[in-house]
């Protein structure tokens, strides 16, 4: 008999889908006739995308975004709508999915009411993360107790939590009952040759929400005049190809442009993170303004020397002078660092391995 699994995916960007797609294709590797179901709104076209007829889908916006400012902040205000109505949304939400119910374990990233409606159904629940709600709640919105409080007992009731490194200490110590270290989780990329320009080839990056899509796009001149350096672009953030500008077009390709460069310019996102310190590619981190899990990373890979750092607002108004002192100054240290770490990337076949080990103590 298959054993049917609900995924729960954040609707918050596109690093939650990445990593749960590695740990999902693991959990079909090492069984194929799992019979799992992907609820998401957001990003269901990437989720369809990247599992095609492999699995199921459900349409349904999972309770939580952060919304953007065109500046590149955190939108405080509208964001916190999400948190000031998670009390009654996800009651709601709850009711729903247990009227629908018809699973045998739950996987989830940061959702937290999939564990409260395995709890009911008395299910096992699974989650991978290096950040979560209540986390966040808690250093955004600090008055907003009763909401930071009720996603926190929801998130312990996950049979286990699978914590990846650089997550935040309060976030280790509150759920160290039922967590357990992994290493990163990581997708393989494609082989992809670049075209031969005798200069630093950079890649640009957006994120999942367009973060920087301004900033890029405001950019372009600023990027063109650094001829030493051949850039590679997003091709909807790019006006035109140039001497030293190739765009590039599609979430695949641009990823797959991350181990043959040499320097990334990216938000300091999780998986932009994790993806340069396995291939030792140096990165310049984008801070994005008013966000506590950005800072958090930023702080860990800068405070270990395994990246370089910038404001939005320095991306705006001086991007050349910031690349160029990373480049002169800082590079060769960041780079002699990243080639010294020696950080392990097989965190998706640790994780579907105990989720699977796990179930199957469930049962017995």
């Amino acid at each position: 008999m298959s054993i049917k699994i609900k995924v729960y995916l954040s609707d918050d960007g596109f690093g939650h889908l990445v990593r749960q797609e590695s740990v999902i294709k693991k959990l079909l590797q090492l069984n194929p006739d799992l019979d799992i179901t992907i609820q998401n709104k957001n990003k269901i076209d990437v989720a369809r995308e990247k599992f095609g007829d492999t699995v199921k889908y459900i349409e349904r916006f999972n309770n939580i975004e952060t919304l953007k400012l065109v500046t590149g902040y955190l939108d405080i205000e509208k964001t916190r709508v999400f948190f000031e109505n998670y009390s009654e949304n996800s009651r709601k939400f709850i009711e729903l999915e247990n009227k629908e119910f018809d699973y045998d374990m739950v996987i989830s990233d940061t959702v937290a009411e999939a564990h409260e409606i395995a709890r009911i159904n008395n299910v096992p629940s699974f989650t991978t993360f290096h950040f979560e709600w209540s986390w966040f709640c808690d250093k955004t919105y600090p008055e907003l107790k009763q909401t930071s409080k009720l996603m926190k007992r929801y998130y312990q009731s996950a049979t286990k939590i699978y914590m990846p490194p650089f997550t935040p200490s309060e976030i280790e110590k509150k759920y160290n009952s039922n967590s357990m270290h992994v290493p990163f989780i990581i997708n393989s990329f494609e082989d992809i040759e670049l075209p031969k320009t005798n200069k630093i080839n950079v890649l640009i990056m957006d994120n999942g929400t367009s973060t920087l899509s301004e900033l890029i796009i405001r950019n372009f001149s600023a990027f063109s005049s650094l001829r030493q350096c051949h850039f590679f672009i997003p091709k909807n953030l790019a006006k035109n190809d140039g001497p030293n500008i190739t765009r590039i077009e599609g979430l695949k390709n641009v990823h797959s442009h991350i181990p043959k460069v040499d320097v990334i310019i990216a938000r300091a996102g999780y998986n932009t993170i994790t993806e340069s310190l396995i291939t030792k590619v140096p990165l310049l981190l984008v801070n994005e303004g008013n966000n506590p899990e950005v800072k958090h990373n930023i702080d860990s890979v800068c405070g270990s020397g395994l990246g370089g750092s910038m404001t939005v607002d320095q991306y705006r108004e001086n991007f050349s002078e910031v690349f160029e002192d990373f480049i002169l100054n800082k590079y060769s240290i960041v780079k002699q660092n990243l080639n010294s770490a020696n950080f392990v990337s097989n965190g998706a076949e640790v994780v579907a391995e105990d989720i699977l080990k796990e179930y199957e103590k469930w049962h017995k």
